[in-house]
Order: C-alpha cells, then sequence, then structure tokens
C-alpha cells in the first residue's frame, strides 16, 4: 500500500495479511545513496579519517578505509597514513552511506555504488560478488561466467538475489545502463565546482519498485493519481504485480485498518499472544530488547514456559526489528533457560524469522551473561530517530526525581 498524504510518502508491505514492513519519506530529505563532489576542510591523523564539506549544513565524515586511495596505497605497497593518502583542499566524489543525525554529519564513502534491479555496479569495486542468498552452485556458476566476462578493469560487480531468475541479456542491459550512470555522473562533476550535489538518490518509490522486481505475485494500492501514473510506467514489465488506484474519504491506510498498528511503532512495550511482552530501547551505542513473561501463566514448568515466551518472542522481535528499520548492534534478553537444546531452538527460531528480512543480518550467538547478540545493516536512522525528537524538557530520558522530604511539592519537581 503506498499512501501520499501532502509531502508525506508512506509505504506498508503486507505479508499474508500482516504489517511486515513500513517506509515512509518527505519530499527532498537527504538520502543514503546520494553522491556529491566534495572538498576536504579537515585531515584528522588520530581518528584516520577527514571531514568533508558537501554542501549541507555539518561536514561530512570520511574514514579511510573508505577512500579509493588506500586501495591504490596497498596495492603499490605505500604507507597508509591518512595524511599521506589526502590533503585539505582536495575535491573528490563521495557517497552517502549513512545519514547524518543530531550534532553528526552524515557519512561517506568514496567507493561509489550505483543500484539497479538485478546489479550493484561498482566502478572501482574490483571484484564479482553475489547476494547471500544465492545459492545454488548451477546459478552461481552461469552468473559467474557472465560477470567475469562483462567486467572491465578495476570494475565490480554485485549480483543481488533476484538476478538468478534473470537472463544474461537482461542483466547485460542494465548493467551497461548502471555504467553509462557512472560515466554521467563523472562528466556532470567535472563540470562543476565543489561542494555541490552530483546525483540524488532513487526514492522511496523507485525503492518500492526495486522491491517488487524480486517478489512473487503482489497486489499493489495506491490513493494518489500522479503516483499511480508514475508506478505504472515503471511496473509495465512486472506481470505478477496488479495495481489499483483507491479513492476513499479517509486515509488509505485507515481504510485498511493499518493506522494504528503503524502508531504503536513509536511505542517501547509490544504485547505478546502468550501474554509475554517484548521492551525495546534505543539506545546511541545499540539497541536492547527484553523478553518478559507478562501476563503468561505458562505451561507445568518453569523451562517449558520459558520456551514457548521466547519462541513466540524471536518471531516477534524480528518483524519489529524490521518494521522500525533498527540497525546496527541488538542485544537480546530472553527468559533464562538452563537446556542447551532450548536455547539452541531459539536461535534458530530467531534466524528463520529474520530471512524474510532484506537487509542483511546477522545472529552471533548468546553471551557469557546469556544475552543474545545481532547485527543488522544499517544505512538510515531508525523509524522512531527519523520521526521523532527529544523532549525538549527532560532531553529524552523521560523521568523526573521522586519527592523526597517535607519540602518537596510537586512544582519544584526537576526532569534529569
Amino acid at each position: 500500500m503506498i499512501q501520499r498524504e501532502g509531502t508525506k510518502t508512506e509505504v506498508a508491505v503486507l505479508e499474508n495479511g500482516r504489517l511486515a514492513e513500513y517506509l515512509a519519506e518527505t519530499d527532498g530529505e537527504q538520502r543514503t545513496g546520494a553522491i556529491y563532489k566534495g572538498r576536504i576542510i579537515d585531515v584528522l591523523p588520530g581518528l584516520d579519517a577527514c571531514f568533508v564539506d558537501i554542501g549541507l549544513s555539518k561536514p561530512a565524515y570520511l574514514q579511510k578505509e573508505d577512500l579509493l586511495a588506500v586501495q591504490q596505497a596497498e596495492h603499490r605497497g605505500e604507507p597508509l597514513d591518512i595524511t599521506c593518502l589526502v590533503k585539505r583542499g582536495e575535491t573528490l566524489l563521495v557517497q552517502v552511506k549513512k545519514e547524518g543525525r543530531d550534532a553528526k554529519g552524515p557519512k561517506v564513502t568514496a567507493n561509489i555504488k550505483l543500484v539497479g534491479h538485478y546489479l550493484i555496479y561498482l566502478p572501482y569495486g574490483g571484484q564479482l560478488k553475489f547476494s547471500r542468498r544465492i545459492t545454488d552452485s548451477n546459478q552461481l556458476r552461469r552468473l559467474s561466467a557472465w560477470g567475469e566476462g562483462w567486467l572491465k578493469e578495476k570494475e565490480g560487480l554485485i549480483l543481488r538475489t533476484a538476478a538468478q531468475e534473470i537472463d544474461t541479456d537482461t542483466l547485460a542491459e542494465e548493467g551497461e545502463r548502471l555504467r553509462q550512470t557512472w560515466v554521467n555522473v563523472k562528466h556532470t562533476a567535472s563540470q562543476r565546482e565543489a561542494p555541490c550535489l552530483i546525483a540524488e538518490q532513487e526514492g522511496l518509490l523507485e525503492q518500492v519498485v526495486s522491491h517488487l522486481v524480486s517478489r512473487g505475485p503482489t497486489e499493489c494500492l495506491i490513493n494518489d493519481q500522479r503516483l499511480y501514473a508514475r508506478l505504472e510506467k515503471k511496473l509495465q514489465p512486472l506481470k505478477h504485480v496488479t495495481l489499483s488506484l483507491c479513492s476513499a474519504e479517509k486515509s488509505l491506510f485507515e481504510a485498511c485498518g493499518i493506522s494504528e498498528e503503524i502508531n504503536t511503532l513509536f511505542q517501547r512495550k509490544v504485547w505478546l499472544k502468550s501474554g509475554g511482552y517484548l521492551v525495546i530501547e534505543e539506545t546511541e551505542a545499540l539497541t536492547v530488547i527484553d523478553v518478559n513473561t507478562g501476563r503468561c501463566t505458562g505451561q507445568d514448568h518453569w523451562e517449558q514456559t520459558a520456551l514457548l515466551v521466547n519462541l513466540e518472542a524471536a518471531q516477534e522481535l524480528a518483524r519489529q526489528i524490521r518494521l522500525r528499520d533498527i540497525g546496527g548492534m541488538i542485544v537480546i534478553d530472553f527468559l533464562h533457560l538452563k537446556g542447551e537444546e532450548g536455547r539452541q531452538q531459539v536461535l534458530k527460531a530467531l534466524e528463520e524469522a529474520l530471512e524474510a528480512d532484506r537487509k542483511e543480518t546477522h545472529v552471533l550467538g548468546y553471551t557469557a551473561l546469556g544475552l543474545v547478540e545481532m547485527t543488522r545493516k544499517k544505512t538510515t536512522e531508525s523509524l522512531w530517530h527519523k520521526w521523532t525528537r527529544p523532549c525538549s524538557v527532560c532531553h529524552g530520558r523521560g523521568r523526573i526525581k521522586k519527592e523526597s522530604g517535607k519540602n518537596n511539592t510537586q512544582g519544584n519537581r526537576q526532569p534529569y
């Protein structure tokens, strides 16, 4: 479902009748993947990084490992001190790989990636890679033979999951289009002064098209005539997608009964059908998810009750992570299980639930304290960070000091 209201576009993905993914953007917002011509304004040897002016209110942060010069210096066996690789005032092309937040500017890389439906083209990637979801050996051999023959010197390519269903002529056509895009980017950059935007990243609508390419039979509902016309043109080759224009007095999401569930994505507590619940806390460094029994009366034994709640929690927290677009490090405090078999069941359930996620995830297992560690690729801010701001009174803490003593009154409570 695609809903347009004012300057905001929202996308809700339903799988088997249940909300599985939610995306939203406003017109003109900064996007991951945009390419800029920037100028280095400061080199920081102590951080192995530099700041790049790309024309935004805050300078972008570029780490040494994201410099093309690093790869070239390694190849020549030269020293890798950042002061030898870049100089203040130097101009270069960079791509946003992580959006800025609060007082921080965006993180950028000089290793440009151009994303298509089936391929990711890396002008200086230097190697051929495959989606981890392509596991068929025959497909790997077929795609490898084509990719190695198509690539030119220094170029790199990542074949996406959808590529395994596509003939090599179509892959070559998309590859040439991406290669020409890079030629155009370099030409545009040569004509302009830094800092400036060279190429905008695809908007939410283009992401939807890319997502639909690799899906099975799909019904797509839209409430906006202009968006419908644009999508109809882009989706013409996709026979498995049915497009419908919906007009209703109330919003599309309200008419389909998902507005209330979308609003709950900003709440900390998520109830489970068993009576247990999750508490999701996003912090600056990582996200912590706590599993609780809540109102669950459970089975005859604690181990059975804990396993029941943990297995349900694994399914739901994987869904919530995807819905809220939580990335980076995630630590999960499942209910304590004594038996190793039960612990492994929980890990397996979590890994299987995460398979539906389009972003790369890794479940690392249990720590010495019995917590489960996992990571999810982070390219954008989570839903919570993107669409909320800290309270001006409590500065995001959400608590006040307790009264203690006769002289304390309601009026002199202070947030902390």
